[in-house]
This record gives C-alpha cells, sequence and structure tokens, in this order.
C-alpha cells in the first residue's frame, strides 16, 4: 500500500494569544505548554512571537493527528529546538505512532506566527486510530 503525505497548518495573530497569555496568565501557559518548550524563549525578546509560534506549531501538529482521526492532547506534543534553533515535533509514548515522521516549521512576522507540519503515514496506515 503506498504510504501519504498529510499536512497541517495553521495561522494565528499574535496579538490573540498575548491577550489570552494576560487574560489567564500561567493557567493557560502550563495548560498548552511545557517548562522546556517555553524556556527556549524565556530570555528571548521576541517572547510573544516566541508563544505564539509555539501554539501556531502545536496546533498544526494537532490537525495532522485529526487528519488521522486522532485527537491529540496539547500537553501530548511538545515543540522543541535543535542547538541550532530548528523546531522538531516530541510525542508523548502514549501516542498512538500514526507517523512514520512528522517535520515542522514555523515562522512569524510581527503580526502573526504560521507553522507547517507534514507527516508521513506509517506504511499500511489508511484508517484513523479509533
Amino acid at each position: 500500500m503506498k504510504q501519504r503525505i498529510l499536512v497541517g497548518v495553521d495561522i494565528v495573530e499574535i496579538e490573540r494569544v498575548e491577550q489570552a497569555v494576560k487574560r489567564f496568565g500561567d493557567r493557560f501557559l502550563n495548560r498548552l505548554f511545557g517548562e522546556e518548550e517555553l524556556s527556549f524563549y524565556r530570555s528571548s525578546k521576541r517572547r510573544r512571537e516566541g508563544v505564539a509560534a509555539l501554539f501556531c506549531g502545536k496546533e498544526a501538529v494537532k490537525k495532522l493527528f485529526l487528519s488521522k482521526n486522532f485527537l491529540l492532547p496539547w500537553r501530548e506534543v511538545k515543540i522543541a529546538h535543535t542547538s541550532g534553533g530548528k523546531p522538531e515535533v516530541r510525542l508523548s509514548a502514549s501516542v498512538p505512532p500514526l507517523f512514520e515522521e512528522i517535520e515542522i516549521s514555523i515562522s512569524h512576522s510581527h503580526q502573526f506566527a504560521v507553522a507547517v507540519a507534514i507527516g508521513v503515514e506509517k506504511e499500511g496506515g489508511n484508517g484513523g486510530a479509533g
């Protein structure tokens, strides 16, 4: 059976994410992100863009999993960064192995953050997770 390549895309207004952080504070951040994710942006001058980029990246990965009929919880996916700054997707052990690999690209301007997640479906994986 032929493997498929699936795509998840998201775009977010940075101001909307910033307003959610102002309104809900740590409760919002801790519900969506782990400390490792946030620490990459804590000391950055671009913290507001970084948090929005993380949000956008996770949403793109969640949409990728939705294409396989699996609702991925926020904290089950992490957007980490290599030493060179490249974002990469890390899934918790409880997430079913629906993809052989997942690549992510995230970018932002002063106003918007955008992310694209591309997943190579596991061989023979034509159905959903459940």
